[in-house]
């Protein structure tokens, strides 16, 4: 009779081990379900915020592109501008040259008319 007493005993023994097993395994999966859980809502507020960011950084590159788009027109503008201010330029200094054979031709012409003038006593 002792030894199916300690046979049973052996297996009560056995058998709360695995129910002590049993529940430390349910208690470390709930554990590391509650964990996951938590870090997966961590991680969507995460992903909320780099959504924001990058909507915010999406919106300051069109700005940007604008801006860009406004300077070309405007750098466009004034090399169309400096081409036409260089083409006055050069026509300017045509005039002045041509001017200036005029003046000297003049200037040939008076000492020349200064030399038949008769002289005065």
């Amino acid at each position: 009779m002792n030894f199916k007493s300690e046979n049973n005993l052996l297996n009560k023994k056995g058998l709360s081990k695995t129910v002590i097993g049993l529940i430390t395994a349910i208690v470390i999966l709930v554990a590391g379900i509650g964990l996951l859980a938590n870090y997966y809502f961590a991680s969507q507020g995460v992903i909320e915020q780099f959504k924001s960011i990058n909507v915010k950084l999406k919106n300051r590159n069109i700005e940007l592109m604008n801006e860009n788009t406004e300077l070309t027109n405007k750098n466009v503008e004034l090399t169309e501008e400096l081409t036409r201010t260089r083409f006055k330029l050069d026509a300017t200094k045509i005039d002045l040259v041509v001017a200036k054979a005029r003046l000297e031709t003049a200037t040939f012409e008076l000492r020349e008319e200064m030399l038949t003038l008769p002289k005065q006593s």
